[in-house]
């Protein structure tokens, strides 16, 4: 039965995590038969510097695009389904709540995808903020990318459905080079993401100092936009006065064909953030065959499965308690290539057995596909 989709949120730019999966839906959405997608948005941040950032300008283009919605209510006949997203933890959430309220007027259905923590504080919190969030969102349904996040909305009572869209990535193939790399500069070591330091990408500057320092061969390579907290040059300087500028090298934003080969040159991916959810750059260095070093947030440890478990630090630690614990990764891995192999291996293995790109695309059509009660 042909399917009527409006997507009311934003695609890049600028690029980040949420923007990115947006995308994915949208085109993954546009291949599908009988389905028609139509995409709109106003309100949102125009650069990586204004993200989280309010402005005069953003909130008069958002109050302009819910009055073009209110309109288009009274114009036009409603679509199939309504999509949009959900930051729980962010600012915007009661933005996005409020498009909801709008999408109810516009759709038969409205999905709810959810980027990020925070929606268990704003089932329980009582502030008045909380309280028209939630009413904004019942009757809606929850699009979840982690087990935890779908069985909180599931006891909440408040969404009409739920269900699980893990995030997905295209699959670049196995690595040809399934043994480490004998280079001198020893384990190779990267992060990917926008600098923002609450993404961990200073503890990954003190992980590979404190590695030097105690001799464990390694190599650091940082790849990330600018941010209102963090600069490719900034972070640079910092590297430089500890002495680093041999050991780590900062290269700025990738995409694209640039990001692939970034990825797919690295043993390690090691990503030290307490603040996300279900990262998608995750999922990528994975399908690269990178091996994950990561603190256990959100839905970390179930994109990594059992295999990789050792990796997997919890994310109550002390700073110090993780550079001492990711040491002892790296300092197994440098002595040991053929445990590096085979967590190589583990890590493709587990992309593969849920998180491909075919896989993502089958979940959303499962979604769509639903009648409309």
């Amino acid at each position: 039965m042909p399917r009527t989709v409006l997507l009311l949120a934003q695609v890049p730019p600028p690029v980040h995590g949420v923007t990115v999966v947006t995308r994915h839906v949208c085109d993954a959405l546009r291949e599908m038969k009988g389905v028609s997608v139509e995409q709109q948005w106003a309100g949102g941040a125009a650069r990586l510097e204004d993200v989280g950032r309010g402005s005069l300008g953003k909130a008069i283009q958002f109050v302009s695009f819910v009055i073009s919605l209110a309109i288009r209510a009274l114009a036009q006949p409603k679509v199939d389904v309504a999509y949009l997203t959900l930051a729980p933890w962010a600012t915007t959430a009661i933005r996005d709540a409020i498009l909801a309220a709008c999408a109810k007027r516009l759709s038969r259905r409205i999905l709810v995808h959810v980027h990020g923590e925070g929606l268990d504080v704003i089932l329980a919190d009582t502030s008045l903020r909380a309280r028209l969030i939630r009413r904004f969102l019942a009757g809606t349904e929850l699009v979840a990318i982690t087990t935890r996040c779908r069985d909180t909305g599931a006891r909440s009572k408040l969404f009409t459905r739920t269900w699980s869209l893990p995030n997905g990535s295209p699959d670049p193939g196995p690595r040809p080079d399934t043994a480490s790399r004998t280079g001198s500069y020893g384990v190779l070591c990267g992060t990917l993401g926008n600098l923002d330091p609450r993404k961990g990408v200073l503890r990954f500057v003190d992980a590979i100092s404190a590695a030097k320092a105690a001799g464990i061969p390694v190599l650091g390579r940082i790849v990330g936009d600018r941010t209102p907290h963090l600069s490719p040059e900034g972070l640079a300087d910092l590297i430089n006065a500890k002495g680093l500028e041999g050991a780590i090298c900062v290269e700025g934003p990738k995409y694209a064909e640039e990001k692939t080969d970034f990825l797919h040159e690295l043993d390690v991916f090691l990503y030290l953030s307490r603040h996300d959810h279900a990262p998608l750059v995750l999922i990528e260095a994975m399908a690269h065959g990178a091996v994950p070093i990561c603190l256990d947030t959100g839905g970390i440890g179930e994109i990594m499965g059992a295999a990789l478990a050792p990796n997997l630090i919890p994310s109550d630690t002390d700073d110090r308690d993780i550079q001492s614990r990711v040491l002892s990764r790296l300092a197994h891995y440098a002595s040991d290539p053929k445990a590096l192999a085979t967590d190589r291996q583990a890590a493709y293995r587990r992309y593969l057995e849920a998180y491909t790109e075919p896989a993502f695309a089958s979940s959303l059509a499962a979604i769509i596909g639903e009648e409309t009660a």
